[in-house]
């Protein structure tokens, strides 16, 4: 909130002192169920330190999931997509390579970022709608990559 307030420094130095998470096992159901669009408001390291979190909630608590907080995790991983584009290819020009290293996901968060796509599609009946299944096609093909090589978490972003 301090950011968003146009908060000073010492602002949000006071405001991190109250942060008691150190790792993401930590983030309460919560706080993951009453934030459903966080997503938009992320850095990339918050952004790669929050999804696992809110995948494994979404996973366990989908067919309770009031508040769609599970679908907007899943809408997170996949390229945005206004309803005037829809059909335009936006699926397609998803640049994953990027996503990922812009993210730092390791070869096994990309490989579980696929997975949760695979079943919030289908296990929670998020759907997959034309310009979503291109960009999970992509996600797939990463997840085989990665799975399929004997890389390290420093390769990452390297399948071209």
């Amino acid at each position: 909130m301090v950011i968003d307030d146009y908060g000073s420094q010492e602002e949000f130095d006071a405001a991190a002192k109250l942060d008691t998470e150190t790792r993401w096992q930590d983030v309460s159901d919560e706080d993951i169920a009453s934030n459903p669009s966080i997503y938009c408001f992320l850095d990339p390291k918050g952004f790669r330190y929050y999804l696992p979190a809110s995948m494994t909630w979404a996973v366990k608590n989908f067919e309770k999931d009031d508040d769609d907080s599970g679908f907007f995790t899943y809408l997170a991983v996949l390229p945005t997509v206004a309803p005037r584009n829809v059909g335009r290819g936006i699926g397609n020009a998803f640049d994953l390579d990027n996503f990922i290293k812009e993210h730092s996901f390791t070869h096994l968060q990309v490989r579980a970022i696929y997975s949760f796509i695979c079943f919030m599609a289908i296990k929670a009946e998020c759907g997959m709608g034309e310009d979503y299944y291109a960009a999970t096609q992509k996600w797939q093909k990463a997840a085989q990559y990665y799975n399929s090589s004997s890389l390290d978490d420093a390769d990452v972003g390297a399948n071209q």
